[in-house]
């Protein structure tokens, strides 16, 4: 027993040395012998031209509504929002309300115009009616039946005004969200009446009402009654909490579908600037996701909420943003805005089956723009083709991931497809010539 504990010090000594040989020798030869990288696994995107979608008519934002004619995005925000330039987001849409005080009319046609003059559509949408109109014998702030022919008057009025303006617009809704909110409620039958006997006469392209979550219930009955058809060329909505996917109605009816407001901020309106960056960017997968899905559904148009607003496109100042500043959010937004233009169409998009990315595909301008979200934290390739297609002619790349902020990318022809690397949780716009 005495000899063996005298043994065990110069055991544990020996192993000690050997021990530290081995560190020794490992830290002197090729890390990369230690850990082979592994290879990245390629997915097979196949574009085929030959199938093709709906139309789309642009991406866009709004303007302030809620916080006064001073803070609408000024001249140089609406250039970085709406211009295409290397700095700019390339928005199509945008998204104004109709204020019931016509003073403040003039502010409103004023930051229109200059969204319009880089060739943007402009919209509008009414939060509220004249209070003359309202019914006081609800809480609920609700027109007056005999009141209909007057609002499709006010409406009128602010689209003349515009139109004198300078501001052409693109089409006037009924109601922002009849369903929830202060603002104007409408029940579905009041929706109906007011789509079938007085929509009619307003001086423009009407869209319906933009229930709060697409609910159905305002739009199945317009959908298939033959007055209301003939007034109204746009079924709007938003997607708080539901409504998002297919409108087969909509589509048997040849009705665009456009979401016309939608924002993410992580109910942070006090503490955004406390929030760390990679929980924003997780949230701005989210925000593109639900565009990937609006386009998936056939849907032509995607407006955000405000797009100068510290969790949007361009920084006001508020919780941590540079006043007049782009976002994040913004280059990630962009990857559609910027790269899918009007009159574009969405075309089909095939795989090998174990493509675990979110893929879409366009065609415009003889170009195809491939825009590949990658939610997972894994990277991989994508190898992309064309059907039908002999050659590549050339190609462009984008990536905006936690990291980068819309950096050009690395994408290559070989043969006849494109080889482009997906970063982790990223975006990628992939820009082919043929």
């Amino acid at each position: 027993m005495n000899s063996m504990s005298a043994f065990q010090p110069l055991k544990y000594l020996l192993f000690l040395i050997v021990v530290s040989i081995m560190i020794s020798c490992s830290s002197e030869g090729d890390h990369d012998n230690m850990t082979p990288e592994v290879p990245l696994i390629t997915r097979k995107i196949t574009i085929d031209p030959s199938t093709v979608h709906q139309r789309i008519v642009g991406f866009g934002g709004c303007n302030t509504v809620f916080r006064g004619a001073n803070n609408y995005p000024r001249r140089s925000d609406m250039q970085k929002a709406f211009g295409l330039g290397d700095n700019e987001l390339g928005l199509s849409i945008f998204r104004v309300s109709v204020p019931v005080d016509s003073a403040r009319w003039a502010a409103v046609a004023e930051v229109a115009g200059y969204a319009q003059e880089q060739g943007a559509i402009v919209f509008a949408s009414p939060w509220d009616a004249p209070s003359y109109m309202l019914d006081p014998a609800h809480d609920e702030k609700r027109i007056l039946p005999e009141f209909y022919d007057e609002y499709v008057d006010h409406l009128n009025a602010f689209d003349a005004y515009m139109s004198r303006n300078g501001v052409d617009l693109h089409a006037i809704s009924m109601q922002n969200e009849p369903d929830i909110g202060e603002w104007t409620q409408w029940t579905v039958s009041e929706v109906e009446d007011f789509m079938i006997n007085h929509a009619g006469r307003i001086n423009n392209t009407v869209i319906t009402a933009e229930s709060f979550n697409f609910s159905m219930e305002y739009y199945t009955g317009l959908l298939q009654d033959s007055a209301a058809l003939a007034n109204f060329e746009i079924v709007g909505g938003h997607i708080y909490g539901n409504g998002l996917g297919p409108i087969p109605l909509a589509e048997e009816q040849n009705k665009e579908i456009w979401m016309t407001e939608y924002l993410l901020n992580l109910d942070a309106d006090s503490g955004w600037s406390n929030i760390g960056e990679t929980r924003k960017w997780a949230e701005s997968i989210d925000m593109l996701e639900t565009i990937h899905e609006s386009m998936e559904s056939n849907w032509n148009a995607y407006v955000w909420w405000y797009l100068k607003r510290y969790y949007s496109f361009i920084g006001e100042g508020e919780q941590g943003t540079a006043e007049g500043a782009i976002l994040k959010r913004g280059y990630a937004y962009s990857h559609y805005s910027k790269y899918i233009r009007p009159d574009y169409h969405r075309i089909d998009v095939g795989g090998d089956g174990s493509n675990n990315l979110k893929v879409t595909a366009y065609e415009g301008d003889g170009r195809i723009v491939v825009v590949i979200l990658n939610d997972r934290s894994i990277s991989t390739t994508a190898e992309i083709s064309v059907a039908g297609a002999g050659s590549i002619g050339s190609v462009e790349s984008y990536i905006t991931s936690l990291n980068k902020n819309r950096e050009a990318g690395a994408a290559t022809i070989e043969g006849a497809a494109v080889l482009q690397t997906i970063d982790p949780s990223s975006v990628t716009t992939v820009v082919i010539e043929l």
